[in-house]
């Protein structure tokens, strides 16, 4: 909590002031080594028998059974991001970000299922568990409550689409507008 208003604090004066984003930046640094530091002070007054020490066996197994979720992470980024790197290569700086400027859109609306999984994931993980069935009716009514929030949101972002971008981007960014049309679909 303290991070978070302080870098909304500071940050609002960083940039009332014109001091741009390295300043900002700077903020963000510091305020990450103050709250490091608070933290620690409080760790080592409330527990009177902290002692940091690093623990090789503890290390090695958690390296070895995170590795699979590394590996997850690393190759869903490569997935995510090949077609901004391949688009950069092929075309340069201004049709990534002209391409950028929709994609990132898109990838917040890629997030609600996203977010929706781990809340659905115990209910789904017991129902597997007790009725098949039961988990085949689930999921198709987990389908169609997301076909109900999505639709209209690709809708209303294929009617508003000009909109949207100029409020984001800036007028600066209208040949982003059918490339928002054509990925939200």
């Amino acid at each position: 909590i303290f991070w978070g208003v302080s870098l909304e604090i500071f940050g609002i004066l960083v940039l009332k002031f014109n001091l741009g984003l390295l300043g900002l930046s700077w903020v963000q640094l510091f305020l990450s080594i103050l709250s490091f530091l608070l933290i620690w002070f409080m760790v080592t007054k409330n527990f009177t028998h902290f002692k940091l020490k690093i623990d090789s066996n503890f290390w090695s197994s958690l390296i070895k059974s995170v590795l699979p979720l590394a590996g997850i992470v690393i190759f869903m980024t490569i997935y995510l991001n090949a077609d901004t790197i391949l688009l950069s290569w092929l075309k340069g700086e201004k049709s990534t970000g002209i391409y950028n400027a929709a994609n990132k859109l898109i990838l917040q609306v890629k997030n609600i299922p996203i977010i929706l999984g781990p809340a659905l994931l115990p209910a789904l993980a017991e129902i597997s568990f007790k009725d098949t069935p039961l988990l085949g009716r689930f999921l198709r009514r987990e389908m169609i409550y997301l076909s109900i929030l999505l639709l209209p949101l690709c809708i209303a972002t294929t009617i508003l689409a000009d909109k949207i971008v100029v409020l984001l981007y800036g007028s600066d960014f209208d040949s982003s507008i059918i490339l928002l049309k054509i990925l939200i679909w």
